[in-house]
């Protein structure tokens, strides 16, 4: 997750890229595609986007994180679920457990929201043991995600579907904006303000990045 790839690097780091920002976001561009037009168009865009105001350092670090997360992970996912032809489904996990974002000798939590882009191995498999301080038997929350996830993936097998005919909801396949949410209440589709807002990543990046 970007926020704990963030919190290893040193604060100076993130304070002298506040300090030449235009430049390394024209740098992170160049790196994909060499049109100086589009470089220093995307610099001054991407500042727009995700730094709109000085910000005190804390928080830079965490709009940064949020930009690598949408450059490094959301756009990439969905740009080739858009690409690849073949049936598949497409989630997003939005909960947040108590292992998430752990250190797992130190215990402590990177303090946000947000889950890992990894973390649903967390409930695949047992990770517990190789934290300190914390015992064998998962949360009620973290169990009762566990059995989803793990269903999703027995069905798949089965019926070649997460969520065959008769169930009380349908994961549906993705062919263009369904992602299904996996949350603390339960899973369930995206609408499409939701899925708008992802699409909307895709699209800034593909541009920058020279992706099609």
């Amino acid at each position: 997750r970007s926020q704990l790839v963030a919190a290893s690097l040193p604060k100076p780091y993130f304070q002298n890229i506040s300090l030449h920002l235009r430049g390394y976001l024209e740098d992170l561009i160049g790196n994909h595609i060499d049109f100086k037009s589009v470089t220093n168009v995307g610099g001054a865009s991407l500042e727009n986007i995700y730094f709109p105001e000085e910000l005190p350092l804390d928080q830079f670090i965490v709009e940064m994180s949020k930009m690598y997360m949408d450059a490094g992970f959301i756009f990439p996912a969905i740009l080739n679920a858009l690409k690849h032809e073949g049936p598949k489904w497409m989630s997003r996990m939005e909960y947040k457990g108590e292992l998430s974002g752990r250190d797992p000798i130190t215990f402590k939590q990177i303090s946000d929201k947000v889950a890992g882009h990894d973390d649903e191995k967390l409930y695949y498999f047992n990770y517990r043991s190789l934290y300190k301080n914390v015992g064998p038997k998962e949360t009620p929350e973290d169990y009762a995600v566990s059995k989803r996830l793990i269903k999703y993936l027995v069905n798949f097998a089965y019926y070649s579907d997460p969520t065959p005919p008769g169930l009380p909801y349908t994961w549906a396949q993705f062919t263009g904006d369904q992602v299904l949410r996996i949350t603390a209440e339960g899973d369930y589709l995206a609408d499409q303000s939701y899925f708008g807002q992802l699409a909307n990543v895709v699209n800034t990046w593909s541009y920058f990045f020279g992706w099609q």
